[in-house]
């Protein structure tokens, strides 16, 4: 069940002939190209360093006419290092005149040798799949697939190719081991019935473990060490499912009536105490007192430089005689399980569908397609809520039951002539709340786990003291990252040292609004097709998607704004270029507890393109098809990619005014050409030669041409403006990240995804040669090359525009001496690129291949 599309796949079957292939493809170091952006950091290490694929099919008769057998294996060992880069030159930060030169050195290189550079990685994969078919008498038929795959990659939680100010401490051991069985009972009732009933019973178990212990500590632009904050986790998830459909179909004159239901029983385990590693942030850009940037450094280095300055202070425990002796840290987060103690969570997702579709044959040349579908999602409600406050047991007791998934969906298919096909269609489609979103409403609120997290001010004397946390983190014992660092201890500095000395206030909680719905879709289609000459088509298409009932998260303790505050924007030095005023965010609903990131069904999106496609089918030697996309998508804040609905989302300007997010999507893309051409020239077949036979008969070359414009990103802040008196983070005071901590967000003055990456062409080749030996045999040789023509794909850049600086009328080196407002200081960074590899795209990369059938 999906709001965006369908996906069918086809698996073949044995049969009466013995028949199979075997092959192997191989990526090898010495023919690939560098990554542009690891070579500038001076690491010359392909990010595929080496790459194996085998493997191979197997179809046969075990009762002849009766039963088959089919079977594939596939495996996979991919040399794929991951790369660790930062947007500071680690080289460049000075050491503290507070500071001895050992301990500058130590804690220098342990960023640039430990945490920055090319680390190994293996990825090891085995798919294996079989079938089995049972023709039982002319009118049934059996079948029955099992699926089973082991996935295990070292650094496998991030599997990125390239991070920027990461950490390869900040990563884990990441595996997955799938089983499926399906089942499947095809009843021909008669000339005029059918009736199919399918079973299916799969686990999904994927666990990561974690490089390093706990804390762990973020340094804004620099880079990050320690355990990171969704590890370890043991299980997420063990998903067991049992599903059963059936579906059957009925003849009756011009119609084709097709219904049936299919109920799915999803039994989710997920075991991760997110964020229970303890985690600090470094992100105050303000001068210290003593330390002193390079001569000559840019505004971006010398930002660097003092939050460089703030973690050495701390990490070595530094007295320098401003009473925040380990507390130079911006914020500090850890979660705390007084239940489980590992984030366990246990409980069912039943799923219900039932559908009808009458296929309607009214004319010889124009056919109608009625549909209805109803789809029920059912997850039991928390089990223990918060209600320590009215607002808390307002958004942590109600699950909603959504019960009005009610789908039409209407088609119609006009042959206007002999040449050209009118097809219309529209429809609603609902998608399903992922399970991880429930799991955060259930046990990430308060109750279950409860979320400590705040500024030294916020904590105030429970403020931990840097690199000490408040509870034993999961995963290794806590040990300090590097030899003369100072080592953690567990300890609540407050009170009686128990969790319930912490302030109410530092608490953050996950919620759900009580009329959370699912994500709908409206989606219609318009395509004119024409058939030309030499076997080719035409088609131009219109497609219309519109969004609603989204998920975005935002902060729901957050009262109304009584007033607004001013940044003064600086052009260069110390001058303001203008200003920007915005709602300012200063008092919470309940002053007694903290954030509560609250889940909405409030973001709604349009998606229009235009598609034109021009395909022409293997004739005269040569198959084409070429598609070029024009679109347009707009959202107010819809999230993008992998966060799904696990309170992933943009941050949110103003909780009072998400329509002032609209703007364009995180995945909108103006252009696309996709464009392919396979030749196979036929001529030497008639050849009378034999020798000039098999040099010219068998060739293939085949390659597509991919082009399309960058996609967009805003213009965000680098520190979470901790000191400038809102209750959150971000200019407006309210703005709060997925981890539910303040943001820095993004600028007011510009609309959200204001910026485009570069825009990017790619050219993939292949040039293959097969052999036929003795008829029944045949063997065929390949060549590839991806991104034929080594061309740079950027696909992420420095997305931090500006940083905060509190005014001052003491530190003349700062960007805001003399100024009364806050300051957004230009990032001389910005737009610097991160990433030119990855799943999809990279340099250049040649592959060689044989595969051999019988």
């Amino acid at each position: 069940q999906a709001a965006g599309g369908v996906v069918n796949a086809v698996t073949r079957s044995g049969s009466n002939e013995l028949h199979g292939d075997l092959f192997y493809n191989l990526r090898y170091p010495g023919l690939n190209a560098l990554d542009p952006v690891t070579k500038n950091n001076g690491i010359h290490t392909q990010s595929v360093h080496q790459q194996h694929q085998f493997g191979g099919s197997f179809g046969a008769p075990i009762l002849k006419n009766k039963l088959f057998f089919f079977g594939t294996y596939d495996g996979f060992r991919k040399v794929n290092p991951i790369v660790y880069t930062s947007s500071t030159a680690i080289g460049s930060l000075t050491c503290p005149s507070w500071a001895t030169s050992t301990e500058c050195s130590a804690a220098s290189g342990f960023i640039s040798t430990t945490l920055d550079g090319a680390f190994p990685r293996d990825l090891r994969q085995n798919v294996f799949l079989g079938k089995l078919d049972y023709q039982l008498n002319d009118a049934n038929h059996l079948s029955a697939v099992f699926n089973f795959q082991d996935w295990a990659e070292p650094f496998g939680y991030n599997t990125s190719a390239t991070v920027n100010n990461g950490g390869a401490t900040q990563n884990g051991y990441g595996a997955t081991h799938e089983r499926f069985l399906i089942a499947t009972w095809t009843s021909t009732i008669s000339t005029s019935m059918l009736n199919e009933v399918r079973f299916q019973w799969g686990r999904d178990f994927e666990y990561d473990s974690t490089n390093s212990p706990g804390p762990a500590a973020s340094l804004s632009n620099i880079a990050s060490y320690g355990e990171t904050a969704a590890l370890p986790r043991p299980a997420f998830p063990d998903e067991h499912r049992d599903q059963i459909s059936d579906n059957f179909s009925l003849l009756k004159g011009a119609h084709t009536f097709k219904m049936g239901v299919d109920v799915n029983f999803v039994h989710e385990l997920l075991v991760n105490l997110f964020q229970g590693d303890g985690s600090y942030s470094y992100s105050n850009t303000n001068p210290l007192t003593g330390c002193t940037p390079a001569s000559g450094a840019s505004t971006a280095l010398q930002q660097a430089q003092y939050v460089y300055c703030r973690w050495l202070a701390d990490i070595f425990g530094i007295n320098l005689a401003d009473g925040l002796t380990g507390q130079h840290w911006s914020t500090f987060t850890q979660v705390y399980d007084p239940i489980t103690h590992v984030g366990a969570d246990d409980f069912y997702d039943d799923d219900y569908a039932a559908y009808l579709e009458d296929t309607w044959k009214l004319r010889s040349n124009l056919t109608l397609n009625l549909g209805l579908r109803y789809d029920l999602q059912r997850v039991p409600p928390p089990p223990a809520p918060n209600t320590l406050t009215p607002l808390l047991t307002l958004y942590t007791s109600t699950l909603n039951l959504d019960k009005n998934n009610v789908a039409p969906r209407i088609g119609v298919a006009w042959q206007i002539d002999r040449n050209t096909v009118l097809r219309a269609g529209y429809g609603i489609f609902y998608g399903k709340t992922s399970n991880s979103t429930y799991y955060a409403l259930r046990v990430e609120n308060g109750v279950y786990q409860i979320t400590y997290t705040g500024s030294p001010a916020q904590f105030g004397s429970c403020a931990p003291t840097f690199p000490n946390v408040f509870f034993t983190p999961p995963g290794p014992a806590v040990a300090a990252p590097f030899s003369g660092a100072l080592t953690p201890t567990v300890k609540i500095p407050c009170g009686s040292g128990t969790p319930s000395s912490l302030p109410l206030s530092a608490q953050a909680v996950h919620g759900m609004v009580p009329n959370f719905v699912n994500p709908v879709a409206h989606e219609g289609e318009l395509t004119i097709e024409r058939s030309l000459p030499g076997k080719m088509t035409v088609s131009a298409s219109y497609f219309l998607t519109r969004g609603l009932h989204l998920p975005s998260s935002y902060d729901a303790n957050v009262a109304p704004s009584t007033s607004t505050k001013t940044y003064d924007v600086i052009s260069s030095g110390t001058t303001t270029a203008f200003t920007a005023t915005v709602p300012f965010y200063t008092t919470r609903l309940n002053p007694t507890t903290g954030i509560i990131l609250n889940q909405y069904s409030v973001v709604n999106s349009w998606y229009n393109a235009l598609v034109l496609t021009l395909r022409k089918p293997m004739s005269h030697d040569v198959e084409l098809l070429f598609n070029y996309t024009y679109s347009k998508a707009l959202d107010d804040g819809q999230t993008a990619g992998t966060n799904g609905t696990f309170f992933g989302t943009d941050d949110v300007l103003d909780p009072y005014n998400v329509r002032g997010d609209y703007s364009y999507s995180d995945l909108d893309q103006r252009h696309r050409f996709v464009g392919s051409i396979v030749w196979q020239p036929m001529y030497a077949q008639g050849m009378s030669s034999e020798i000039a036979k098999q040099l010219l008969d068998g060739w293939t070359i085949a390659g597509i041409v991919t082009a399309a414009t960058g996609q967009p990103f805003s213009s965000m802040i680098g520190t979470s403006f901790f000191n400038n008196g809102g209750i959150d983070g971000g200019m407006t005071g309210a703005e709060v990240s997925t981890f539910a901590s303040s943001a820095g967000g993004r600028v007011s003055w510009l609309a959200r995804n204001s910026n485009n990456l570069p825009n990017f062409s790619n050219i993939d080749f292949r040039m293959g040669r097969s052999f036929t030996i003795h008829e029944r045999y045949r063997i065929a040789f390949t060549a590839d090359a991806f991104n034929l023509f080594n061309e740079v794909i950027v696909s992420g850049e420095n997305t931090t525009a500006y940083t905060y600086a509190a005014p001052t009328t003491t530190v003349t080196t700062s960007a805001c001496y003399l100024h009364t407002n806050g300051c957004l200081v230009p990032s001389s960074s910005f737009r610097s690129r991160t990433t030119t590899s990855g799943a999809l795209y990279g340099a250049r990369q040649l592959q060689m291949g044989v595969r051999f059938e019988f």
